[in-house]
């Protein structure tokens, strides 16, 4: 039986998006994610792939494959939604503040939400 994180686990819901612009064409998508990609290696989160997708709706999906594991981001410009999903099974010191930090990036850079509905978890505890 394990008595200590596996991983930690940062999910967020953003409302009230402002994502009309966010993402008018292919071109835009790919500028995100390179814009992200670089704050990953910022934070010393290593970065082994990526793959986005952009949807006719101006949705996107982008996905970042990460030594530590995942950071995906889905987007509702219809609903004014974003999904955020950030899991890492590094136990780097300050890892949860670091998650926040490249969520709060996002939400600034891109999202503009109004108010998040924010979990955090930690995995793979018995």
């Amino acid at each position: 039986m394990n008595n200590s994180a596996l991983g930690k686990h940062l999910i967020i819901d953003f409302f009230d998006c402002n994502l009309i612009s966010i993402c008018i064409e292919k071109a835009d998508l790919e500028s995100i994610t390179e814009i992200i990609l670089k704050e990953l290696n910022l934070k010393n989160i290593t970065v082994l792939s990526t793959s986005n997708h952009f949807f006719s709706e101006n949705a996107i999906s982008i996905s970042f494959h990460l030594a530590e594991s995942h950071l995906n981001i889905h987007t509702w410009p219809e609903n004014n939604y974003v999904s955020f999903d950030f899991f890492c099974c590094s136990l780097m010191p300050d890892l949860e503040y670091i998650m926040d930090e490249i969520s709060n990036f996002c939400d600034i850079s891109f999202f503009k939400s109004k108010h998040k509905n924010r979990k955090f978890l930690e995995r793979g505890i018995a």
